[in-house]
């Protein structure tokens, strides 16, 4: 079964347009990472950083940017 995300997909878009970030927030397994990568995947022209906040690694990277 395919969920269709295009909507939010438009959401992120247009919410980049106006700040350099955006958080995507959810219960555990609604799909965020997903989305995330959908959308990254779109992108070619800029870098993309991955962060797991439960990770940490990836907590250490944000402690010294």
């Amino acid at each position: 079964m395919k969920i269709c995300r295009d909507g939010y997909l438009a959401i992120i878009r247009d919410r980049l347009q106006d700040n350099p970030v955006v958080a995507l927030l959810g219960p555990r397994q609604a799909g965020k990472t997903t989305l995330a990568r959908l959308y990254a995947k779109a992108l070619t022209e800029v870098e993309i950083h991955f962060f797991d906040l439960e990770s940490p690694a990836d907590l250490a990277r944000l402690m010294d940017p």
